[in-house]
């Protein structure tokens, strides 16, 4: 994790990331566990509700979870803005 936030650049908050897919803080949290794809930790971390995840950290790990077949990627289906 880097220990500042860059200006101008977008970062998602914890509760920004479940709500991107559904699911709840604990989820996220195993997600970045797994060895397989794992979910991206966060650029800035903290106190609890106070960790920040780079948007492009977190679109990267979207298009790589579209490259995956559905029998490798655990995660399912999942729809949000961009």
């Amino acid at each position: 994790m880097t220990d500042q936030i860059e200006a101008g650049k977008v970062y998602l908050t914890t509760k920004e990331v479940c709500k991107r897919y559904g699911v709840c803080r604990r989820t996220i949290y195993r997600w970045m566990e797994r060895k397989e794809q794992p979910f991206p930790a966060p650029v800035f971390g903290g106190s609890a509700g106070f960790n920040r995840w780079h948007i492009d950290d977190i679109r990267q790990f979207d298009a790589d979870a579209r490259d995956q077949s559905a029998d490798t990627m655990p995660l399912r289906q999942f729809h949000h803005a961009s």
